[in-house]
């Protein structure tokens, strides 16, 4: 096992449905989001899957600050 595949085994993963439930969205609007390029993700089958930092990082550019 390299290096990197450790690291990915330690990273936090969401499914579409638990960052759907997070930003309150339908699952549909995080998959366009992911399918526009605005939101990264990993495929894996036929799924796919977003990294907390990924998804953090989504939230903070998308922030607006008042």
């Amino acid at each position: 096992m390299t290096d990197n595949n450790k690291d990915v085994e330690n990273k936090k993963v969401y499914t579409v449905g638990e960052v759907a439930e997070k930003l309150r969205v339908h699952p549909q609007t995080v998959r366009n989001l992911i399918h526009n390029r605005k939101m990264e993700a990993v495929k894996i089958g036929n799924e796919f899957r977003i990294f907390k930092e990924d998804y953090e990082r989504f939230v903070k550019r998308n922030s607006t600050n008042f």
